[in-house]
């Protein structure tokens, strides 16, 4: 529950920042509102304490509010994708807001400024922190470098392993970043 609750809150800040409809021709962000407003009265239905049999319902709720989420943002990253021509050259298009901070989970807030801040752990792999649709529509090359393909993070990990060592990149630098 936690894990999707920290999923579906990512994917609809990212809805929002990027302005994605949430229905065909829909306005962006006030649509969201609306999805925040679900995904709010699922995540309020949760007791403090909690049987299995309590939060299986909720569990399933949460998990497909995220499959909904998520094939939203994927639609519209297939349908504002038109370059498939492999010639075609585009701009980079960064985002410069470097502090989105959007307030989807106020009780979380309170909860951690009343505990110690912990040691920080080495960092891990962000797996699906963003769908890999995505993540393979910002960089589409990396797909010539797979051995079949590439069909889930595991191979885009091994994948990104092997395009690391071309490019020279240095474990202790990768680890780092």
């Amino acid at each position: 529950i936690t894990l999707c609750r920290r999923d579906i809150a990512k994917m609809i800040a990212t809805g929002i920042e990027e302005g994605v409809p949430t229905r065909q021709g829909g306005q962006g962000p006030a649509d969201w509102q609306e999805v925040h407003a679900a995904f709010r009265s699922i995540v309020d239905q949760i007791p403090r304490t909690a049987t299995r049999q309590e939060l299986e319902p909720i569990a399933e709720e949460l998990s497909q509010l995220a499959d909904d989420v998520l094939n939203l943002l994927e639609t519209h990253i297939k349908s504002t994708n038109p370059s498939a021509n492999e010639s075609h050259t585009e701009r980079h298009i960064q985002n410069s807001n470097t502090d989105p901070f959007i307030d989807l989970e106020p009780s979380l807030q309170k909860g951690r400024a009343a505990r110690a801040q912990p040691k920080p752990q080495t960092p891990r792999v962000a797996e699906g922190t963003y769908p890999l649709g995505m993540v393979l529509s910002a960089c589409p090359d990396i797909v010539d470098y797979a051995k079949g393909g590439i069909s889930n993070w595991r191979d885009f990990l091994a994948t990104a392993a092997v395009v690391r060592s071309m490019l020279g990149i240095s474990p202790s630098a990768w680890e780092e970043a």
